[in-house]
């Protein structure tokens, strides 16, 4: 396998034909001083929830934090049994006001909430298309770009792949890992850009032994990279301040280095920023904001 130049998946990569997702979430220029709200984080097999507090710095700190398997992982449920969980927790936190951030496919309304449109495969909610989560919602790249002080940008690099942005004052999601621009290989598990780069599918196609890992290391490494600095451009972002999380980015620093390698051969002025464990800090943000 041989990638292309990274100029050519620069050159393949529009921005403007991904989703772009409203968040319907301003950044403030200031963090919020002495308050503390609810925050859940439903994603994966797992459900988390705490209490976030800033303090009079605006610093936050997580306090009272549970963990459980998601509702709906272990046997299948009704949408009625998992709106009694969801409220049963609001109820035991005594929260007033709640921020989720919610992994799943959602349409984000214009007042904060979401309407489910499915869980993932794992996730067995019978009857919950359609309704809708009485929560502040956002997803996972948009909290971990909100619970980063200073960030413009955000990346998730794990088991999946997505970018947001700041454009216009607000977070855009946009759906970076469903790109279809760049060509695959007969060995790839699809179009998408995800397929090449992110954790669900990186270690399948090393284990494949037909590129090395080096080679699939590279071409993702560009794609990454050519994302990051066409959505930047798309956006208007000068400055490039992104909040990076995931497993994928973290645990494998040949990668990373490639990334930042790629972003400097293209000249980018950037900043990678550390959200890890940030997404509850964000969903906290998009309860106050």
């Amino acid at each position: 396998m041989k990638s292309l130049p990274l100029e050519q998946y620069v050159k393949l990569f529009r921005p403007d034909k991904l989703a772009n997702i409203k968040s319907y979430l301003y950044p403030p220029k200031t963090w919020p001083q002495n308050r503390e709200v609810v925050a859940m984080d439903m994603g994966g097999t797992n459900f988390r929830i705490a209490r976030v507090c800033f303090d009079n710095q605006g610093n936050a700190s997580i306090n009272d934090f549970k963990k459980f398997a998601m509702p709906g992982f272990v046997n299948s449920i009704t949408s009625d049994e998992f709106f009694d969980f969801f409220n049963q927790m609001k109820k035991d936190y005594q929260a007033k006001d709640v921020g989720l951030c919610f992994s799943y496919p959602a349409e984000i309304l214009k007042d904060g909430r979401a309407k489910i449109i499915t869980f993932s495969k794992e996730v067995q909610i019978e009857g919950s298309e359609g309704m809708v989560l009485d929560a502040k919602v956002l997803n996972d790249t948009t909290a971990a770009q909100l619970g980063t002080r200073g960030a413009n940008m955000g990346m998730i690099l794990g088991t999946g792949f997505n970018l947001c942005y700041v454009k216009d004052g607000m977070i855009i999601n946009a759906e970076a890992g469903r790109c279809t621009d760049f060509p695959t290989e007969d060995f790839d598990f699809g179009p998408l850009s995800e397929m090449q780069i992110s954790g669900a599918y990186l270690r399948p196609l090393i284990s494949k032994n037909i590129a090395s890992k080096e080679e699939i290391y590279e071409r993702g490494a560009k794609i990454v990279a050519a994302e990051i600095y066409g959505i930047a451009k798309y956006a208007g972002i000068e400055k490039i301040k992104l909040a990076v999380e995931g497993s994928v980015y973290y645990n494998i620093p040949e990668l990373q280095e490639m990334i930042k390698d790629n972003l400097n051969k293209l000249g980018a002025d950037y900043e990678f920023l550390d959200g890890r464990d940030k997404t509850l800090v964000g969903a906290a943000m998009a309860a106050i904001i």
